[in-house]
């Protein structure tokens, strides 16, 4: 991740659950639910979220797993991981945030029996050093689950593409001051492969005998279940 790109999120840590709830119409909390709840989880087991933030989709596996299930959430900003420490329900004594690299991640092969990552992966600079790594700290069988946006279907299409060049840098300057990075997020959209294309990828990592994938919100958003081999 460039510094460039990690300072970016830095700057805008403070108002990132707000910018989520007003640029999605509080949609992506519905997203994160339903993402959640389609990762098998046992009890006493260990879940890794990477690209953490503020840790929303860590503390719903807390949730989901009625706090059965140890949660690590690690994230490569520090202004981030602090947010999410010291959010208000943040008092789970089986959930703990940590600064960590995506593409470098400190825990032992095989160690999770599930990882996620949510809307992140189409930042890191190394795709597939990504999934590889993330792979490698999952237990065999168990379930990488990433959640990202695509381009969405026709007709809805062409207000998306107004709404994600004019609307998001325009509501993410007045909130946060920072126009750049809600210019750079639709960018990083826009080129990120999905659906098929992104399954592909996936299954041609060779770590994974099963991929599939669900369409939410008219292809504005993908979820996708890996099965480690």
């Amino acid at each position: 991740m460039s510094e460039k790109v990690q300072r970016m999120f830095s700057d805008i840590s403070g108002d990132y659950d707000l910018l989520n709830d007003l640029l999605s119409f509080g949609r992506h909390r519905l997203w994160k639910k339903r993402f959640v709840s389609k990762i098998p989880m046992n009890d006493g087991g260990r879940h890794l979220d990477v690209a953490t933030g503020t840790g929303d989709i860590a503390r719903e596996v807390v949730r989901q797993s009625d706090g059965k299930v140890r949660v690590v959430g690690v994230d490569f900003s520090e202004s981030m991981i602090i947010k999410a420490k010291y959010c208000k329900d943040c008092d789970w004594t089986n959930l703990e945030f940590q600064v960590g690299d995506a593409t470098d991640l400190i825990f032992d092969s095989e160690y999770f029996d599930s990882v996620s990552i949510s809307f992140g992966i189409r930042n890191i600079p190394g795709l597939v050093n990504a999934i590889n790594e993330m792979s490698r700290v999952l237990k065999p069988g168990g379930i990488l689950a990433i959640m990202e946006f695509g381009t969405p279907d026709a007709p809805f299409r062409w207000f998306y593409n107004f709404y994600s060049k004019t609307f998001m840098p325009f509501v993410g300057k007045i909130i946060s001051g920072h126009s750049d990075a809600y210019t750079y997020l639709p960018e990083t959209i826009k080129v990120f492969p999905y659906g098929a294309n992104f399954k592909r990828i996936l299954l041609d990592t060779g770590n994974f005998t099963d991929v599939r994938y669900e369409k939410m919100e008219l292809g504005t958003v993908y979820a996708y279940y890996c099965v480690k081999k």
